[in-house]
């Protein structure tokens, strides 16, 4: 899913759920369409939508609320 803040991700091995929140997506300033369920980047319109496979790092675990933040690493 997608909200303003963020998308969602699931890894498949181990099976973990977390958030890219836009605070962790740097490499531009990304634009939520929520029209078209996708961010843009405004300077290389570099797109992420539902579904997409993408590579993502591991920015802070919360093991208290079991919440785990995943940012974009430098080459995605």
């Amino acid at each position: 899913g997608m909200t303003e803040r963020g998308f969602f991700v699931t890894l498949d091995h181990p099976y973990v759920e977390g958030m890219v929140s836009v605070d962790n997506m740097t490499d531009d300033f990304y634009e939520f369409r929520e029209e078209r369920m996708v961010f843009q980047g405004k300077r290389r319109k570099k797109t992420f939508t539902i579904g997409q496979a993408i590579t993502v790092a591991v920015a802070r675990v919360d093991l208290e609320t079991r919440l785990i933040d995943f940012s974009l690493p430098p080459d995605q």
